[in-house]
């Protein structure tokens, strides 16, 4: 009798003290309930199966390259989402480990379900189908990538242009950009002629990539671009990324051997860098804008209209 009275307390201590760690989880612990979802999660609900495939509106049937680029991504988000749940399961990984890795996995998916909507997997045509496997590329679960920001401005005579802002026949202009990290940088400025001209890499305004800091094109501080030929919108594309650009270095080289397919490019390269603009975090028209996933991109308009009195 002795003894249960002694061991009474005892049981009802630790009971007590296992109901407190139960009801009370550490800061970092994931609130998984001591089980957890291997499917993708995405907006507070897991994913998987036929699911995702209704999520993202895309028939895993189709034969359409860019399809099957997604269908091959998403196969790694969903083998990922089931291999940290089992490490968590398994006690391989942390409360606190599998929480964060489950949030960046879980961002990434964000952010492929953000460019589909804006740029639907269905609607890629073949053009700029390199374009849109390269941002994929940036969001592969997988694969280790480098944040990049990029600043521009373009300045005409001392002042400082926004993005749509007007500029009359013969007046010039200039840009600045500053890359704060190691970035492989692309300039084209694509005329309302539907004619195009890559301002960088180029041998007048620097051949150097990637770079680092400041950059400003032209190099020569006498020198600048007219805006001449038919009024109408000028636009200048830049994109900036942490590894070089497949997609836009194929394209260029292309067109040099085959100078007939430079106007093909141009449309390439408007919806090149809007798919790429799915990446980076800033408002249409900012002159600053950064992407976790490696790849940001800028377009710039300058509404070219006729000289005073005319």
């Amino acid at each position: 009798m002795k003894m249960y009275r002694f061991f009474l307390p005892l049981m009802l201590l630790l009971l007590l003290l296992t109901s407190c760690r139960t009801l009370t989880p550490g800061p970092h612990e994931p609130t998984v309930g001591g089980d957890c979802q291997s499917g993708i999660e995405y907006q507070g609900r897991a994913y998987s199966g036929r699911a995702v495939w209704q999520l993202l509106g895309i028939n895993v049937q189709s034969r359409q390259q860019a399809i099957r680029d997604v269908k091959e991504v998403v196969e790694i988000y969903l083998h990922e989402s089931a291999n940290l749940c089992d490490l968590y399961r398994r006690g391989a990984l942390t409360g606190g480990d599998y929480a964060d890795r489950r949030a960046a996995l879980a961002e990434r998916f964000a952010k492929l379900v953000e460019l589909n909507k804006t740029h639907p997997v269905a609607q890629v045509a073949a053009p700029e189908a390199p374009f849109y496997k390269e941002s994929l590329a940036g969001l592969n679960p997988v694969r280790p990538v480098r944040p990049v920001s990029l600043r521009l401005e373009v300045s005409s005579r001392g002042r400082v242009l926004h993005s749509g802002d007007e500029l009359p026949t013969g007046s010039t202009f200039r840009l600045w950009l500053d890359l704060p990290q190691t970035t492989y940088l692309y300039v084209l400025l694509l005329d309302s002629e539907g004619d195009w001209l890559r301002l960088y890499p180029a041998r007048l305004t620097g051949t150097d990539n990637p770079v680092e800091g400041a950059v400003t094109i032209p190099t020569d501080p006498d020198a600048a671009f007219e805006v001449c030929g038919t009024p109408g919108e000028e636009r200048l594309l830049i994109f900036a990324q942490s590894e070089p650009s497949r997609a836009i270095e194929n394209l260029l080289a292309e067109v040099e051997t085959s100078p007939s397919r430079k106007r093909a490019a141009y449309s390439a390269f408007v919806r090149g860098v809007r798919i790429k603009q799915g990446l980076s975090s800033g408002a249409p028209g900012a002159s600053q804008v950064t992407s976790k996933f490696g790849q940001a991109a800028l377009e710039f308009v300058i509404r070219h209209v006729p000289p005073p009195g005319r």
